[in-house]
Parts: structure tokens; C-alpha cells; sequence
């Protein structure tokens, strides 16, 4: 994590499926200290994707598997174990995640995810974790990652599922 925080301002991982904060950047203007201020606490956020989902590091907040890697996944507003260390994510993340989104994707959302700004992540009505989802859903728009963010925590509190 230090490697990729001191040495890069991010990854983004095929334009912007995946992006991995790092020091900050123009291609991802979030740095991952300062994205992590006021939100966290007992897991570290690392990277978030194109559909609104956020991946971070268990400090112990999210489970017993401390320094595990967990998904806040739109689909169930709740947080998930990859069952992966950071380093096993990067690998995943830089080479075999896309049939983690295989649910998500549609014919043409590569282009949409392409054109997205780094600091923006789809938003999806109805939203994609109610029962009946159909793609490509009836309204997509793009919103700021940080809104994404509190709008899906505050649901899923009020929900009970955080």
C-alpha cells in the first residue's frame, strides 16, 4: 500500500472500472489520506469503482479477518469479504476482475464507464440494490464518488445493513 500511495496518484484499471487511490492525481484527484478522513473508522478505504462500489482494508470494524480486504457492494448495501489481502486485490483488480461485475454490465457500459471523471461513479434508478434490476437500468447518471458514498451509507443504515 505504501508502494502505491508514495509512488502513484492512483490506479485506474481499464478506464476506470476500478480506481485505486494512491497520492492523488489528475487522472484521480481523491488521495487515499484524505479520502479516508471522517469516513472510516476500523477499515481503511482503498479504491472504489465505476458502479458505486467502495473496497477497503478490515482494521477490524467489518470482521474477525483483520487486514482483509472487503467490497461495500451497491447490489446488497452491505460489506462483503474478497476474502484477499490488499496485495491479492491489486492482482485481481489489475487482472481478473470482471466477472465480478458480469451482473452489472450491459452492452455498451464500457463506453459510459470510459467517459466517466475519475471523481464520478454511476448512479442507477431503480437502484441497483432493489429485488428486480433490470440493465441497462431505466436512468443512469453519473455523480460525485463522495456523494455515493453518504447517500449509500445513510440508506444502508436506515436499512440496517451497515
Amino acid at each position: 500500500m505504501g508502494a502505491i500511495t508514495y509512488h502513484t496518484g492512483g490506479i485506474s484499471v481499464l478506464d476506470g472500472w476500478i480506481r485505486i487511490l494512491g497520492s492523488g492525481s489528475e487522472a484521480i484527484p481523491r488521495t487515499l489520506p484524505d479520502w479516508n478522513q471522517g469516513k472510516s473508522d476500523g477499515f481503511y478505504l482503498v479504491a472504489d469503482d465505476a458502479f458505486g462500489g467502495f473496497f477497503a482494508l478490515n482494521g477490524g470494524a467489518l470482521g474477525n479477518d483483520r487486514n482483509q480486504m472487503y467490497d461495500f457492494s451497491p447490489r446488497s448495501l452491505r460489506w462483503e469479504a474478497l476474502e484477499s489481502t490488499y496485495t491479492q486485490f491489486l492482482i485481481w483488480a489489475c487482472a481478473d476482475f470482471k466477472d465480478f461485475y458480469e451482473d452489472l454490465a450491459w452492452s455498451g457500459c464500457e463506453e459510459v464507464i470510459s467517459r466517466l471523471p475519475p471523481d464520478r461513479c454511476l448512479f442507477f434508478y431503480p437502484p441497483l440494490w432493489e429485488a428486480e434490476r433490470v440493465l441497462p437500468p431505466a436512468k443512469i447518471r453519473d455523480v460525485p464518488v463522495t456523494e455515493a458514498w453518504t447517500f449509500q451509507m445513510d440508506v444502508a443504515h436506515r436499512l440496517n445493513r451497515s
